[in-house]
């Protein structure tokens, strides 16, 4: 007979469980795939259709994937599904919120990042506000990859490169800060997805062998 899990287990599952539908990272993929390649296609091509083309299968391949998350590990219903939202929004205002302020400082001339400080904050945002609304400040744990993401991406785009290249940071010019930001937002959503889904998976799949087991 296997030997039952520890308090800790106990509490990280727990966890797990009650972020069941926050933490199906592959869900996230497409849309992180689609627009690392929207954006790397758009600093060699500005005028290009890449992302208006792979919205649709986008769509359509993340209803797959959480139509697989429900076959394989079944729904949850935690109530968490409003707040998602709600950090969704949080996440979308601090973006425009930014883009003026932002904007503000790119005219008066900056040396950092805009862009990456933009995505930085939107991203860190979102990964908060739930936590921080249920109360479940243990859950920070679960979102630690993505909180050294954002912190890792804040950090680069807080480099004053403008200092040492006349005309500003290279990334803050017209041909480059939208593909930048789209890059920006594309990798974390990849990196981030999948390490939710190995945490998911990892938990899960070890609490359902060491049933199985017992």
């Amino acid at each position: 007979m296997a030997t039952p899990p520890d308090t800790a287990q106990l509490e990280r599952l727990s966890r797990v469980t009650a972020n069941y539908n926050g933490l199906q990272g592959l869900v996230l993929v497409p849309m992180g795939v689609l627009l690392l390649v929207s954006g790397l296609v758009t600093i060699w091509s500005p005028h290009n259709p890449v992302f208006l083309l792979g919205v649709v299968p986008t769509f359509i391949a993340m209803g797959l994937i959480t139509r697989y998350y429900h076959r394989r590990f079944g729904r949850v219903r935690s109530g968490e599904t409003g707040y998602q939202f709600v950090a969704a929004a949080a996440g979308l205002a601090v973006f425009f919120l930014l883009s003026v302020l932002l904007h503000i400082l790119e005219v008066l001339g900056t040396t950092v990042w805009l862009g990456g400080v933009q995505v930085a904050l939107t991203l860190a945002t979102v990964s908060l506000v739930v936590p921080l609304l249920r109360r479940r400040l243990s859950d920070l744990t679960l979102s630690r990859h993505w909180q050294i993401m954002t912190g890792g991406l804040l950090c680069i785009a807080l480099v004053p490169v403008g200092l040492f290249v006349e005309g500003g940071h290279p990334l803050n010019t017209v041909e480059l800060s939208w593909p930048g930001v789209v890059i920006a937002f594309g990798l974390p959503l990849i990196v981030g997805g999948v390490l939710d889904h190995r945490l998911l998976v990892r938990s899960l799949g070890a609490s359902r062998t060491t049933v199985e087991e017992g």
